[in-house]
């Protein structure tokens, strides 16, 4: 009987086992269904084209949406200038209403009139540019021949002093105002012979007391006074001025001053007065190189050699006239040497050069005289300042 028993208890544990297992196995394909619908779908889909009809037809209205063409249109359209429909189908759609939309095609002529408006009023800087009278900045009153104002004005311009031209920055204001001409010998003029008129300029020296790009150092806080005592005065630039002849040792040259005028009096004046001159520190007439009266004007070199020298003013102004005419002289004869380099050659023959002038011609090298009378004049001028 105990051997029945153990035979049948065994068959019994290996049943359960077994049992176990096929549970376990039918209880995994359970999983897995609920996976196999994935690729059931592919029979389905005859099923369900009724549900993705309608979505490409949701898709096909978003696609072509009508504002991308409506912003690529009115590029072209502005060549017309003056198309308000095209201006109508951007604001309809977005107002909806007829008294807005009537509104919107009288708002564009507007920016379309601003740039014309902007490009009307460009003439009036260059207007105000020029609020002094047009006789302050007249050349042709100057008493010197053509070119030898043509030079000066551009010097002036190049080194921005000429009325509307940009001031030039100097980083250390070194600067001279003694500007002398070019050298003629060295001026290519091709083929063509040179000119008399580059050998006939003399130099200057630039008188501008207000200007304040060269002469802040100077002044220094210093305001300028009026030439009518004015308690609060404000002295300005009142044109281009105009130059003045100084007799020199070795030849004469101009002293170009600037014209001046008080704010507050309206008084007007040339920088080179005397009266005024008196009235501004020693500083200022120490950089002046002449001594000038109301009709005279003498370099200072000259009054130096009247005094070292002891000799009389008529010595004086012999000697001044015989150096004057001995540089013209020179110059003249430079003149023929550089034309005669150029005839020289191939590209000049054939041609005479122009004449160079009389000493005295006033378009030419524009000479002056010297009298005793005019240096004693002067050196009365000089001890009165108490300059030596």
């Amino acid at each position: 009987m105990t051997n029945i028993t153990i035979f049948v208890i065994v068959p019994s544990a290996s049943l359960f086992t077994e049992t176990q297992m096929t549970a376990s196995e039918v209880d995994a394909p359970a999983l897995p269904a609920v996976k196999k619908p994935v690729p059931l779908p592919k029979e389905l889909m005859f099923l369900m084209p009724e549900t993705e009809a309608p979505l490409p037809s949701k898709t096909a209205v978003i696609v072509p949406a009508p504002a991308l063409p409506a912003v690529k249109k009115p590029v072209p359209l502005p060549q017309e200038l003056m198309s308000p429909p095209t201006e109508t189908v951007i604001t309809a759609p977005e107002h909806q209403s007829s008294p807005e939309a009537s509104a919107a095609p009288t708002q564009p002529p507007l920016p379309l009139s601003a740039p014309i408006a902007q490009s009307q009023p460009s003439p009036v800087p260059s207007r105000a540019s020029a609020p002094l009278p047009s006789c302050d900045h007249d050349i042709s009153q100057w008493n010197c021949s053509q070119h030898q104002r043509i030079w000066m004005k551009s010097e002036l311009e190049s080194l921005g002093l000429w009325p509307g031209c940009i001031p030039v920055r100097n980083p250390m204001k070194m600067l001279s105002l003694w500007r002398s001409p070019p050298q003629p010998e060295l001026i290519d003029s091709i083929s063509e012979l040179p000119s008399p008129k580059y050998f006939q300029l003399h130099p200057f020296f630039i008188w501008k007391p207000e200007n304040d790009n060269i002469m802040v150092r100077l002044r220094n806080n210093y305001t300028l006074p009026c030439i009518d005592g004015c308690a609060q005065a404000q002295v300005a630039s009142a044109g281009v001025g105009r130059p003045r002849v100084i007799v020199g040792l070795t030849g004469h040259y101009y002293l170009l001053s600037s014209r001046l005028c008080c704010k507050v009096c309206r008084k007007r004046w040339y920088a080179d007065n005397p009266i005024w001159l008196e009235k501004l520190p020693q500083r200022f007439t120490n950089l002046l190189p002449a001594v000038l009266t109301y009709k005279k004007a003498i370099c200072k070199s000259v009054l130096n050699k009247l005094r070292l020298t002891g000799n009389s003013p008529t010595g004086i102004a012999k000697l001044v006239l015989e150096m004057m005419h001995l540089k013209y002289e020179r110059a003249n004869l430079a003149y023929l040497l550089s034309c005669q380099t150029i005839i020289d050659g191939e590209a000049g023959k054939g041609t005479n050069p122009a004449p160079f002038g009389e000493y005295g011609d006033s378009d030419g090298w524009n000479g002056i005289s010297v009298s005793s009378h005019y240096l004693t004049d002067c050196l009365r001028r000089f001890h009165r300042q108490g300059l030596d």
